[in-house]
């Protein structure tokens, strides 16, 4: 199989660990896109300003081992220190703004419902939606606007966290409104954008489309008769999955990883039940696996392979709920995870160099988008209270973080507009 000779580690990429103290305790679990308390984070950041910590670990290039980890001031930027640059946000009340990062006044693109989610492709050239549209943006702020065939809340929706296929031509479908069970998947497809004709690629899990091949990466649900413990199928009628496959049209599955060895890349126990969240890079090449179990305190991982399975960089214990985002040019990894007391950033890069920055105050980071020339991650406060409204901007490089508001959820980083 795929992928199955290639789960030796090479001795240069070593995990790199939090310290004890950043250990989670008593956190509520949540998954992928909940995030934190906003009031809380306010509050803290209002009140004490630059007193959080600010943590950087630096590992060496390949061969070189890891540094001892850097405590640097606990430092915070006001907005007026925000790099340039236009933000696309969705607003607490479903509208889509363009938007700086200085406190800039937003620019209204559209108004949508306020049960609409929409989601950007890695390449950031394209928007979805949950009701059904596919979005650009182009010059002078044009908002171009297309409706997708039977693509809705009860029908078929686009699969995320990259929703497009095969250089943006093809649109990654999964139906959640079937019978099956939980531990069957759900019918997955892709459909053409030019002809509208769609293609089944069976069942799966936790879906993205391929940006490289007409297709999709996903996980599969785990077998009932490996799975018989209490914590198999939980209330909410989760199923832990078994493995992560590429899956192009007209070609057989490609192992990315199974759950085994996908745990033991992050040192899980092999008996921890986990979800598994696969994110492409934007041209495909790499897939970053986020490692996540099912219940309990234990921390989730992150595994980075290549389309053949091979493990190009695994992190463990990163903490509660962590997200993947890439870079634009695929080279750079950001994971923002929950920790105790607060939140952190963990940055891979290709070249092999990883660090870890602390997050200001006590609230939970999530929802990373990239700057188009990578020196940048915008990451926001949210959670079941918060409104996304604000944001903490993180230098790839290190540094003390940028503390700044906008108007809502910000979805992605555009390389022109406002502050541009």
């Amino acid at each position: 199989m795929p992928g199955a000779q290639h789960r030796d580690l090479p001795e240069h990429l070593p995990f790199p660990a939090l310290d004890p103290e950043l250990s989670p305790s008593g956190m509520m679990r949540r998954r992928l896109r909940n995030l934190g308390l906003a009031a809380v984070a306010i509050a803290i950041l209002a009140g004490l300003g630059g007193l959080a910590t600010y943590l950087v670990h630096a590992l060496a290039a390949p061969g070189g081992g890891r540094h001892a980890a850097a405590r640097q001031g606990a430092r915070t930027l006001p907005a007026a220190s925000a790099p340039a640059g236009t933000v696309l946000s969705q607003t607490p009340r479903g509208a889509l703004t363009l938007s700086g990062l200085r406190g800039q006044r937003p620019t209204v693109l559209m108004s949508l419902p306020r049960q609409v989610y929409v989601s950007a492709t890695a390449d950031n050239r394209y928007l979805v939606t949950t009701n059904g549209l596919l979005l650009s943006v182009g010059p002078g702020d044009h908002l171009t606007t297309t409706r997708l065939k039977d693509v809705s809340f009860s029908t078929w929706s686009a699969g995320g966290p990259e929703p497009l296929a095969d250089g943006d031509r093809y649109l990654a479908l999964q139906d959640f409104n079937t019978s099956n069970s939980p531990a069957d998947g759900s019918p997955i497809a892709i459909r053409a954008l030019s002809t509208g004709r769609s293609r089944s690629l069976g069942t799966g899990d936790l879906m993205s489309a391929d940006p490289a091949a007409a297709g999709v990466i996903t996980s599969l649900p785990a077998p009932v008769v490996a799975t018989s413990t209490a914590s198999s199928a939980p209330s909410n009628g989760g199923w832990p999955d078994g493995k992560v496959v590429l899956r192009d049209a007209g070609r057989k599955d490609v192992l990315l990883g199974t759950a085994t060895q996908l745990k033991a890349d992050v040192h899980l126990p092999a008996a921890t039940p986990v979800y598994l969240f696969p994110a492409p890079d934007p041209a495909g090449d790499k897939i970053a696996i986020v490692v996540e179990p099912e219940v309990g305190q234990s921390l989730a991982g992150v595994v980075v392979v290549s389309r053949t399975g091979r493990v190009l960089y695994a992190l463990s214990g990163a903490g509660l709920h962590v997200s993947a985002s890439w870079s634009q040019s695929g080279e750079s990894l950001a994971m923002p995870a929950q920790v105790a007391h607060g939140s952190v950033l963990h940055i891979w890069n290709a070249s092999g160099r990883t660090s870890v920055q602390r997050f200001p105050g006590r609230g939970e980071y999530g929802g990373c988008s990239w700057s188009p020339d990578g020196a940048w991650i915008l990451c926001e406060v949210g959670g079941p209270h918060a409104s996304g409204e604000q944001w903490a901007v993180a230098s790839a490089s290190g540094g003390p973080m940028v503390i700044t508001t906008g108007p809502g959820y910000p979805i992605a980083w555009l390389a022109r507009g406002p502050g541009a």
